[in-house]
């Protein structure tokens, strides 16, 4: 890939999983804190409210890790981080934490939330074009 191809890449990464980031980011702070509060106040009933919340947030930082790993491995070839394998895996977990964050708010106003879904999908599966011979064990661009 060129140097101008692989600039544009990182853009189009930090354009599309920018807001989902940032939405990790705030979950991996809030929901400790919160079910802290939760069990010093003795709602232990509440404390499993959380739990899709920790769901999102783990399948979210199980999407990124997949996503820097494949970014490292299409820019420079002969990096690996994570196997192919894990790559994929990984890679639905964060899927699936997209489509699970992204399920409420398409049952109400949509307004600009539609962005935080549809960019990070089309962003990995352009992704996914890229690096699909490494993560199907093609020996072309090894």
């Amino acid at each position: 890939m060129s140097t101008i191809g692989k600039i544009f890449l990182l853009l189009e990464t930090i354009v599309c999983f920018g807001p989902v980031f940032l939405l990790l980011m705030l979950g991996i702070i809030v929901w400790p804190l919160a079910t802290i509060g939760l069990v010093i106040d003795g709602d232990f009933e509440n404390v499993l409210g959380f739990l899709p919340v920790l769901l999102l947030v783990v399948g979210g930082a199980l999407g990124m890790a997949s996503l820097v790993a494949m970014l490292l491995r299409i820019i420079s070839p002969e990096t690996k981080l994570l196997s192919p394998f894990k790559i994929r895996i990984f890679m639905v977990f964060g899927v699936i934490s997209i489509l699970a964050y992204g399920y409420p708010i398409v049952q109400g106003k949509l307004g600009l939330h539609w962005a935080i879904i549809i960019l990070p999908l089309l962003a990995t599966t352009h992704i996914y074009w890229l690096g699909h011979s490494y993560l199907h064990g093609s020996t072309v661009n090894k």
